[in-house]
This record gives structure tokens, sequence and C-alpha cells, in this order.
């Protein structure tokens, strides 16, 4: 699993407080060898609500009922 509950916390705040919206499409988020996350659209920014359920299909199934309680917060 490329992501754990504190790396998946902060990609979720980060997309929340920035309004990264098109990085809720997983191309758009390559990891890098050293296991930082590249964020490559950032055209896309401070635009809310963000789909964040577009990247459900990507996570293992602990990481999918992780990111919905994330998601799920106001």
């Amino acid at each position: 699993d490329l992501f754990d509950k504190e790396l998946l916390n902060a990609f979720y705040i980060l997309l929340k407080e920035s309004g990264l919206y098109d990085s809720v499409y997983i191309d758009n988020n390559p990891f890098c060898l050293d296991g930082k996350i590249a964020f490559v659209d950032t055209e896309e920014y401070d635009r809310k609500p963000i789909p964040y359920e577009k990247l459900l299909p990507f996570f293992s199934p602990e990481m999918r009922t992780f990111w919905k309680c994330l998601i799920k917060e106001p």
C-alpha cells in the first residue's frame, strides 16, 4: 500500500486547505522515488467542493475506509 494513515491524512489536509480540485485525479499525483508525492496539475486550486470520492478506487480496503472517514468531516 502506498499510503499509510499518516500520509493519507496529510494528503487530505493539503487538498482540503488548498482546494486542489484536479488532485483527485490519480495521474496528477505521482509518487517520487523518495516516497514524496509530486503535484503535477495544480491549475485548479481554491475550488470547492473537491470530489474526494474519485480517489477511492486507488486505495486499499483499509485506506478506503479511512479516506471515507476523512472526507465526511465538515
